[in-house]
């Protein structure tokens, strides 16, 4: 993803769209403590780091709510995990409906095994479609890398940041290496980056000419790891991070809405969508949650949770519509259902006739 935290909180104040912003980490409006987690790219233009000091960065864009004649100047805003967690879990459905396998590796970044979703032929148009799709659903900017290993297409994607698409086919895989810094390698830290740059070697394709063992003895390991990705000859297979925990659909009004009767209709819809995918995924939940969006983007959730596992499908419907009844009279932007606590097998299972 492309700047997350800034684009998150795009999203509940979109005046900050197009100006310098930094989000803090254990940063407090109006002192100098804490440090940057992300700068905007128009923060990052002006000199602000990622890991910067807050009273260094202060000292290069003054607040501008607390100083509004000074320029140049940034807002400055507290990181809110659980608000970007919210947003990363809806990027999340979109990239599992893109993917035979996502591996989700932070709150920002995942990787995805497309092999039966398109060829290479057309991966380009894919990626676009991914990318406007995560956009649209999501209202968020990201950049994709594809290429035949995990590596690559990690170093891919951050070519050509923002909303950068750069495709690496097996057959560029040499040349697309050869000349980028070592520092882009994953794996090379300033450390290891300084040891290299002493032996004269600045650039991956020169580190893929040193032998194998030479980097051992000088790295161990990480030397082997080195040589291998140097290479291009990464073979990881995207495996995801533990068992999945929920299975969710969000859609977005065409306009914001009140109307009782557009919300009830998008959530059993949802509601229908869920059940199918947790059906053929012999899927069991103990928990029905919603996710209501008001405008600009105000997050509320409601969930309910039975005693026992079940996978009958109405349960969804008639649980989602209860949690709905909160939501009646507020404008909405967009809603998402969501089964969770799951299980897959060799637990009993209950249908809705069952329960008191």
């Amino acid at each position: 993803m492309d700047c997350f935290y800034v684009s998150c909180e795009r999203l509940r104040e979109p005046d900050l769209i197009g100006q310098p912003v930094i989000v803090g980490m254990n940063y407090t409006p109006g002192e100098s403590r804490g440090a940057v987690a992300t700068a905007s790219y128009e923060a990052r233009d002006l000199g602000i780091k990622s890991a910067m000091n807050i009273s260094k960065a202060l000292s290069i864009l003054p607040d501008k709510e607390l100083n509004p004649s000074f320029e140049p100047s940034c807002y400055y805003r507290t990181a809110d995990k659980n608000f970007y967690r919210e947003i990363s879990q809806s990027v999340r459905t979109v990239l599992e409906d893109f993917s035979d396998v996502a591996r989700h590796v932070s709150i920002d970044e995942a990787y995805l095994d497309v092999t039966s979703k398109t060829t290479w032929a057309s991966s380009s148009n894919f990626s676009q479609i991914l990318r406007d799709e995560i956009e649209s659903v999501v209202g968020v900017p990201s950049s994709i890398g594809v290429a035949p290993s995990m590596s690559i297409a990690k170093m891919a994607s951050s070519i050509e940041k923002p909303k950068g698409i750069v495709v690496v086919k097996p057959e560029q895989t040499k040349e697309f290496l050869s000349n980028l810094p070592i520092e882009n390698l994953p794996g090379i830290g300033p450390v290891t980056a300084k040891s290299l740059h002493s032996d004269g070697i600045k650039l991956i394709g020169e580190l893929a000419t040193i032998p194998t063992g030479d980097l051992k003895n000088k790295y161990g390991n990480k030397g082997i790891s080195l040589s291998i990705l140097s290479r291009g000859e990464d073979s990881k297979k995207v495996i995801p991070m533990g068992p999945k925990k929920s299975i969710s659909r969000e859609s977005s009004f065409k306009h914001i809405t009140v109307n009782s009767d557009e919300k009830k209709a998008l959530i059993e819809k949802l509601s229908q969508d869920v059940g199918s995918i947790a059906t053929s995924n012999n899927a069991l939940f103990r928990t029905v949650g919603i996710k209501v969006i008001e405008p600009p983007y105000k997050i509320h959730t409601r969930e309910i949770s039975f005693g026992t596992a079940t996978n009958d499908p109405n349960l969804i419907s008639t649980s989602a519509m209860d949690l709905l009844k909160d939501f009646h009279e507020i404008s909405v932007r967009k809603m998402g259902v969501k089964v969770s606590n799951l299980s897959f097998h060799g637990v009993e299972q209950t249908k809705i006739n069952q329960w008191d």
